[in-house]
């Protein structure tokens, strides 16, 4: 079981430290341990999935992880999914293609302004998608 502390955000008490820890085998499970918010434990068949039922959670109760994973413009590629434990997500920009040089940690910070809402995030992968079209 690995453990990693990870910058939360919420409105109302501000930024803080949690801790995460994950199992090494499916399913996988993620619990994320903070003094405001408690513990919180989800499964999923891969680290991201986990991790996004998880931030369905706190985005109950206003808090958001400040990390790549919760980027809206990060995405991981069915082959990370299918890792089940890869700690990669592709940075997306529209209009490109993902590239190895995209590939960050999950765990890396990230700055306020570039998270969102697992559904921010949804729609994000899904307009790149569609961007991809219109690429020669």
């Amino acid at each position: 079981m690995e453990v990693i502390s990870v910058p939360v955000l919420n409105e109302l008490h501000g930024k803080h430290n949690c801790s995460i820890t994950y199992t090494s085998h499916r399913p996988i499970e993620v619990s994320i341990s903070s003094p405001h918010f408690g513990t919180l434990t989800e499964t999923g068949d891969s680290l991201f999935d986990a991790l996004a039922k998880l931030r369905l959670q706190l985005e109950k109760s206003g808090w958001l992880l400040l990390c790549n994973v919760a980027r809206r413009d990060a995405y991981p590629s069915q082959m990370m999914i299918q890792m089940a434990l890869c700690r990669k997500i592709y940075l997306l920009k529209c209009g490109m293609p993902a590239r190895r040089d995209d590939i960050v940690d999950i765990f890396g910070e990230a700055h306020p302004e570039q998270v969102g809402t697992v559904q921010e995030q949804s729609e994000y992968h899904s307009k790149w998608i569609k961007s991809l079209g219109s690429v020669e």
